[in-house]
């Protein structure tokens, strides 16, 4: 069964966060959850491709995009 994963709060400012997370299926968890101004997505996640990232966000209409 397939674990949560947990992001890593990289840096905290008083105008933003940065969150970090090592895969596919964990960013889009994140993704799920939160709301992303930006997002820089690594193409060779250890579990797809970071493009899948960015579909999911495009098909899901999230406010990430």
């Amino acid at each position: 069964a397939y674990r949560a994963e947990r992001y890593k709060l990289v840096s905290e400012d008083n105008d933003y966060n940065i969150l970090s997370v090592s895969s596919v299926k964990g960013a889009k968890e994140l993704c799920d959850k939160h709301y992303f101004d930006i997002a820089i997505v690594d193409l060779g996640l250890h579990d797809g491709s970071g493009s899948e990232v960015c579909q999911y966000l495009s098909q899901n209409n999230l406010k990430s995009l």
